[in-house]
């Protein structure tokens, strides 16, 4: 699961990279996630890489990515306080 931290001048990111052509995924709207029976996700560009990702990893599963975060956030709990204060770091950190 190339879920995975990216360093750049400015700070270190989380960012999501397509399992086919190794490339970050930059928008939610261009992406797709994708689950085998044993759990394994993948992720891909969602018109580019989408069959790739299929064929290379056996996934009988894909969804947009959309879906993915609306799933995490809702089994995590992800509450307004949460959601609150992870507001106030992004804005924290963006003025370092």
């Amino acid at each position: 699961m190339p879920l995975t931290v990216i360093s750049t001048d400015q700070h270190d990111r989380p960012a999501f990279v397509c399992d086919a052509c190794g490339r970050e995924i930059t928008r939610v709207s261009e992406g797709n996630y994708h689950w085998t029976m044993g759990g394994e996700v993948y992720f891909s560009h969602r018109s580019a890489c989408c069959c790739a990702v299929d064929e290379r990893y056996q996934t009988p599963f894909c969804n947009q990515l959309e879906d993915f975060f609306f799933f995490l956030v809702n089994n995590l709990k992800y509450g307004e306080a949460e959601k609150r204060d992870a507001e106030a770091r992004y804005r924290f950190f963006q003025g370092i």
